[in-house]
């Protein structure tokens, strides 16, 4: 982008810069990777505790680095009711590509780190996936662990019901499969 609008500005006009699948990776801004330890304690049913531990690494300078440990963190506890939460959030500087903010900003990493633990847990404990999810998701009457206000927009539950009716069928076929 710097340098188009560089150019942009030099020749008093429109630019269009075209990059290699290589030179997009070289030069591009890219996701940043977060290493993740994610520990649940359940009981009946019902998370009874989680806990994130997570290495950042925003590559050779600081841009924005508490930002996203916070924004990943708020993630980590906004979608499931759990009373009891901790995350651990270290940050590291590494001689690599700075990676730029992409829409989400630290919640597809944590996302994808808690639903991959929890279907580990599903499978380690014979757990239904769906029905785990239901029993413990945010509704229209959960309230958030930090500000301590109701949730009112809570729908989650909703499309995953509407989801699993749609693919009833289909859902045994998935059940079976490894990923």
């Amino acid at each position: 982008e710097h340098v188009a609008a560089l150019l942009a500005i030099k020749v008093k006009g429109t630019v269009k810069v075209s990059l290699s699948r290589k030179e997009e990776f070289l030069c591009g801004k890219t996701r940043t990777p977060i290493d993740f330890k994610v520990r649940l304690g359940v009981k009946d049913g019902r998370f009874e505790c989680m806990d994130f531990d997570y290495l950042i690494d925003r590559g050779a300078y600081f841009g924005g680095s508490y930002d996203l440990c916070y924004a990943s963190m708020d993630k980590a506890y906004s979608l499931y009711e759990c009373d009891n939460i901790k995350t651990n959030c270290t940050i590291v500087y590494t001689n690599t590509q700075h990676p730029g903010a992409v829409r989400g900003y630290g919640g597809p990493q944590i996302n994808f780190a808690r639903e991959t633990a929890i279907n580990d847990l599903c499978r380690k404990h014979g757990l239904d996936k769906v029905q785990f999810r239901l029993d413990n998701l945010f509704d229209n009457k959960s309230m958030n662990r930090v500000t301590k206000k109701t949730v009112t927009s809570a729908y989650v539950k909703n499309c995953l019901t509407m989801a699993l009716e749609k693919t009833k069928k289909k859902r045994n076929r998935w059940e079976d499969e490894e990923y």
